[in-house]
């Protein structure tokens, strides 16, 4: 069956942990619609059967569409290990598949953010904003990773990440992307800050001391948004924030891609937003030309 299978399929794969808990996420969801069905009997209709009563829930079109995926590489498996004679999902296409929507804060809201927030995590929402970092390579910095260069500049040397998986932590020498070991440059204030609290080891801990786990930051974020008035923002929107900000200011892309450690042009592109109160560029050189 499509359930039996999966299992197996899941096992014999070499996976980060981190995809493995997306792929077993996405499996759920495959065997819940399709798990008594024997692989041999799996076919086009209820595979497009399947996906339509996906889309037709409130399931977001990524989601959707990693399904779809985790699906489609598993019967080619099967395809491969002689189980099935033919891909079903081989012709099938799903609906356009539409990021989410990127939230980005007013500078006004950053603000207030910040006015709120416990303190012992305001310079941790400063970096975010400041850097762009991922969750996990700012949680895995240490005072020896902020650097001053021989050019008098000060970066952030962002040389590991830490996945957290299923409430544990593991510490990677590498990160997402080819590009995401990289130099981050900051200013000699936040320079000084991050060394300052980073004496003991990890510069960003929680309460206690320990490891600094995202469940449990949740609770602190969530009050300080109430607290601020600020509505539907994560924390990886700092992330969108520090991007945008920056684009709509001037910096031009491959400069914001790189400090963003991004592989692809295309996705940084996505940060182009136009923040409400900034001129609109393309209207006021369109002015410019058809002046008198």
């Amino acid at each position: 069956t499509v359930a039996g299978y999966s299992a197996q399929w899941l096992t014999g794969h070499r996976l980060e942990a981190t995809s493995r808990e997306s792929y077993g996420y996405m499996l759920k969801h495959i065997t819940s619609g399709l798990g008594n069905v024997v692989m041999s009997d799996l076919d086009a209709p209820k595979v497009r059967s399947f996906i339509r009563s996906l889309e037709a829930t409130d399931m977001s079109g990524a989601t959707v569409g990693h399904v779809m995926t985790v699906l489609r590489e598993m019967c080619k498996t099967a395809v491969a290990d002689k189980i099935m004679d033919s891909d079903p999902t081989a012709n099938i296409k799903i609906a356009d598949r539409r990021a989410r929507e990127m939230t980005i804060l007013t500078k006004d809201e950053y603000k207030r953010l910040l006015e709120v927030i416990d303190p012992r995590f305001r310079l941790l929402i400063v970096t975010l904003v400041s850097t762009g970092l991922r969750w996990g390579e700012c949680i895995a910095l240490k005072s020896d990773d902020i650097v001053k260069m021989d050019n008098g500049r000060w970066v952030v040397k962002v040389r590991c990440t830490i996945a957290e998986v299923g409430g544990k932590h593991t510490e990677r020498n590498y990160g997402k992307t080819a590009k995401a070991m990289r130099d981050v440059t900051i200013n000699a204030e936040l320079a000084s800050q991050l060394q300052a609290q980073g004496q003991r080891g990890y510069i960003f801990t929680a309460t206690r001391g320990g490891r600094l786990q995202r469940s449990n930051f949740r609770r602190t974020w969530t009050m300080a948004l109430k607290a601020a008035g600020i509505t539907g923002v994560r924390v990886h929107d700092m992330r969108h924030t520090h991007a945008s900000w920056l684009v709509n200011n001037g910096a031009d892309l491959i400069t914001v891609r790189d400090r963003l450690g991004h592989t692809d042009l295309k996705t940084t592109s996505r940060y182009l937003h136009v923040m409400e109160g900034e001129r609109d560029s393309a209207l006021d050189a369109l002015d410019r030309a058809m002046a008198d």
